[in-house]
């Protein structure tokens, strides 16, 4: 009970949140300048953090829990075109939510629709710290940025994703072990995109809600019922047939002919 009224108001904090981020940008103008300018280097016209072994140790952690989901969906959907009869390695709503929320946010949302159509120049690019950009307001996307741009942040993106997992462990001590695991390390990469001069501070903030919100939706969808074909057995059945299909298209016969 306490879980499903905790899930009624986790839009409600992210809605929330969001007003408390933009409210804070309007009032305070200049803090995105201010927060990245506390690891700039005016001397060496660089932020030194950038090439630091713990940053660089950091941003390929974060990358490693990318390729470790990427490669064990992938040996998971492999098994099931080898062994069609076997059940699923993970169950399927579990795979098909941690696929989608993946590939919605970090994925569509941070790299597909804001950093290619939103031209705000990363702080290594701007004026203000020895760059040929313009600074540009979180809301504004009207920079000089071509693609690959600043707003929002896909790395920081991809570590809120941590969330998706971590809601998944047994209700109780676990899971709230897990998801203030995945708080911290999204805090911690926010730090590190910022240190480096990859990120503003508005970047990393609204990458985190826009993360949190999908996740949100896709469990909802998954796990309270919202997407009614969402069950493990009626995904199981469909990736069976899939995978016949498959190796009928490859002239591999089907386990019940061996």
């Amino acid at each position: 009970m306490a879980s499903r009224q905790l899930f009624r108001f986790i839009p409600l904090l992210i809605a929330l949140g969001t007003v408390a981020v933009v409210a804070l940008f309007a009032l305070a103008p200049g803090l995105d300048i201010e927060v990245s300018g506390r690891f700039y280097d005016a001397a060496t016209r660089k932020f030194p953090m950038a090439t630091d072994t713990v940053i660089v140790l950091l941003r390929d952690l974060n990358r490693l829990v990318d390729i470790l989901f990427a490669v064990l969906l992938g040996v998971a959907v492999l098994y099931k075109f080898w062994k069609p009869e076997r059940p699923l390695l993970i169950g399927g709503r579990a795979m098909l939510y941690l696929a989608l929320t993946f590939a919605l946010a970090p994925g569509v949302a941070a790299n597909v629709i804001f950093k290619e159509n939103w031209a705000r120049p990363r702080p290594v690019h701007v004026t203000e710290f020895a760059g040929p950009a313009p600074f540009m307001q979180w809301y504004n996307p009207g920079g000089i940025c071509r693609n690959n741009c600043s707003f929002f942040s896909g790395e920081v993106s991809a570590a809120a994703w941590t969330l998706a997992p971590a809601v998944l462990a047994p209700p109780g001590p676990l899971r709230a072990a897990a998801v203030a695991g995945a708080l911290v390390f999204t805090a911690v990469i926010a730090v590190v995109r910022i240190a480096a001069g990859g990120h503003f501070l508005s970047d990393a903030l609204f990458a985190f809600l826009a993360t949190a919100l999908i996740v949100w939706a896709m469990y909802g969808a998954i796990y309270r019922g919202w997407w009614r074909a969402a069950t493990d057995a009626i995904i199981e059945a469909r990736m069976t047939r899939f995978a016949l299909r498959v190796r009928r298209l490859f002239g591999v016969k089907d386990p019940a002919q061996s």
